[in-house]
């Protein structure tokens, strides 16, 4: 014959499982979350803003304005509430 659970290994039991779940959900939420990859590229343009022209022996030296050149990625599941910039 079969011998019942006693309330004892009932009560175990599923205090194991919903542990185990809890903890299934909390890594799936924290993995899914939305992630951003920051890369700030500073860079010059040939015709670019001129800020000083200095004369030397060998000719004329310009110094441009620098630039910085930023890219913003989600690389994570979630998607990222977006803001815009201009300027």
């Amino acid at each position: 014959m079969i011998e019942a659970f006693s309330v004892e290994q009932v009560a175990w039991y599923g205090a194991v499982v919903a542990t185990a779940s809890l903890a299934f959900n909390v890594l799936k939420w924290w993995l899914e979350r939305a992630r951003l990859r920051v890369r700030i590229i500073p860079t010059t343009y040939e015709d670019g803003e001129v800020l000083n022209v200095e004369k030397t022996e060998h000719g004329e030296k310009t110094t441009l304005a620098d630039y910085y050149h930023v890219e913003v990625i989600n690389v994570g599941a979630r998607s990222v509430a977006g803001c815009r910039h201009t300027g």
